[in-house]
């Protein structure tokens, strides 16, 4: 386990995950909120968690899966990529059936916390323009909009959080 609340916890995704993953990730709908592609099949949920593997192998990113405690589900992921030994860049998938149940802040502090613990001082993520609620959440959680033009159909964010 990587890090807690009452409600849920995070831990590295292992091979348990693919149908759950594949779910996730397959979702049309929700997908039109994330930067990867929808999966089309299960074998692009074992590609995806081979990469996992291999990139906590070699410290390039980490995507950790969110498990509700209550029921013992994976609900979503949550990643994270260091861009230097002070900053990194974090993305969350929640499934569907999750939204609007209070998952999104919960997580983003559990990983505040995780994050302060390892000396990460500054987080920036991507938000798609559209995906408004998620716009509310980092908003509501302090960041501040930066401007770029790297990536036009997103918002870029940025919490300083050891200051």
């Amino acid at each position: 386990m990587i890090a807690e609340n009452e409600n849920l916890f995070l831990r590295e995704l292992n091979h348990t995950d693919i149908e759950v993953l594949f779910e996730l990730y397959s979702d049309k709908e929700a997908m039109k909120f994330r930067g990867s592609k929808t999966f089309e099949n299960i074998e692009e949920a074992v590609i995806m968690l081979n990469n996992v593997i291999e990139n906590y192998k070699t410290k390039t990113e980490f995507r950790y899966g969110i498990i509700e405690k209550i029921s013992n589900q994976l609900i979503g992921t949550f990643l994270i990529v260091p861009i230097s030994k002070t900053k990194c860049k974090i993305g969350c998938s929640i499934g569907k059936k999750y939204w609007r149940l209070g998952y999104g802040s919960q997580v983003m502090t559990i990983m505040f916390q995780y994050l302060q613990n390892i000396k990460y001082e500054t987080i920036i993520g991507l938000i798609k323009k559209e995906n408004i609620p998620s716009i509310k959440l980092v908003e509501k959680m302090n960041f501040t909009l930066i401007e770029q033009t790297e990536y036009p159909e997103f918002y870029l964010y940025e919490n300083i959080i050891n200051s």
